[in-house]
């Protein structure tokens, strides 16, 4: 709520005030994060971005960029990028990853740990040898089928036998989410993203995500069944905004929508909570079928969310009206933008 989404400024500026760390991992988020990116490095911070969201152009000055976005484009040759990116010429610039294309950012961290693994064995760091992955593969299960990203491809692979990791996971916090949310002794595709998924997003849309952070460091029963229901409290509230704001959009619309004329919708309100945006626009393209943008505003700067059909690229089409934006970012199906409001009626308009 007060630091918006994605890598900002001010997200930054709390971050290096509690922790002042010299390497930062930017997760889900990262690759149009050009400008703090670059403070970051001023001010002696590294950067790795493990992201799966469409990259910048030109792209953020990161140590590594790691993305499936990137897949069949290579590394940009050295002459494109800046004098800080040539530096790290071990390979490190601009990855490719080669075969991933439909890894959301759980998958992508999840790479960057095996990765780091198999490295420290090679050059025989100590604990590496016996650190096992495999208990994390719940977590993984989770954010991939909660996020919707398609099961083919890796995630076709990891999807059956991390969702039977799910099922028996032993980590309190899913144990006390599984309770609450009443789901089957046996976990579907469907409970997960349905069910845990949105209870877990609750708090972070009404909020901050801390909550949720909370209850999957939970160390026992006792201690993560309040922070369950807790989240189970939220996920109703966030249930009762939505559907308020999404009747008022679809009251709206339909007063004025001309399916011949109107190619995009995009609509706004000052109260509208930007936390639950982005599933409002979900509900409106299913309602009429059109790329759909819905932003709530704050202050001097208006935030939203959009959720686009299948052949309109929504991040690319943002980029195209980049001028308008304060800052946008995502990926074909699924962005999010911020405008200020001297701007708000142009962009809605055009």
């Amino acid at each position: 709520m007060d630091e918006g989404y994605g890598l900002s400024a001010d997200g930054v500026e709390n971050c290096l005030k509690k922790f002042p760390v010299k390497l930062l991992l930017a997760v889900d988020c990262g690759s149009t994060a050009v400008e703090t990116i670059s403070l970051l490095r001023s001010r002696g911070v590294e950067v790795i971005v493990l992201d799966h969201h469409q990259v910048s152009s030109p792209a953020p000055d990161a140590v590594a960029l790691v993305n499936p976005q990137l897949c069949g484009a290579g590394v940009p040759p050295v002459s494109n990028q800046s004098p800080a990116q040539a530096e790290h010429k071990d390979g490190d610039r601009l990855k490719a990853c080669p075969a991933f294309t439909e890894l959301c950012s759980v998958g992508v961290a999840f790479k960057l740990a095996h990765a780091l693994v198999k490295r420290g064995r090679e050059i025989g760091l100590p604990g590496a040898a016996e650190f096992d992955l495999r208990p994390l593969l719940d977590l993984v299960a989770l954010g991939t089928i909660a996020d919707l990203v398609p099961l083919t491809g890796e995630n076709r692979i990891l999807a059956p036998p991390v969702l039977q990791r799910l099922n028996l996971t032993q980590r309190p916090g899913l144990i006390a989410l599984k309770q609450v949310a009443q789901c089957p002794s046996k976990l579907c595709a469907y409970e997960v993203g349905f069910q845990l998924g949105p209870r877990l997003n609750a708090a972070g849309r009404l909020e901050t995500a801390e909550e949720s952070l909370h209850l999957l460091l939970a160390r026992d029963l006792a201690g993560a069944m309040p922070i369950a229901q807790s989240l189970d409290s939220r996920n109703h509230e966030r249930q009762k905004i939505e559907r308020g704001i999404v009747e008022e959009v679809i009251g709206v619309v339909k007063s004025k929508f001309d399916p011949q004329t109107d190619f995009v919708i995009v609509e706004g309100q000052l109260l509208w909570h930007i936390g639950v945006v982005g599933i409002v626009a979900s509900r409106v393209l299913q309602q009429f079928y059109r790329p759909t943008i819905i932003l709530g505003g704050e202050s001097g700067e208006w935030r939203g969310s959009g959720r686009s059909i299948a052949g309109f690229d929504l991040a690319a089409a943002l980029r195209e009206c980049g001028d308008l934006l304060v800052r946008h970012g995502g990926h074909a199906m699924a962005a999010g933008l911020s405008v200020s409001r001297t701007r708000w009626a142009r962009f809605g308009s055009g």
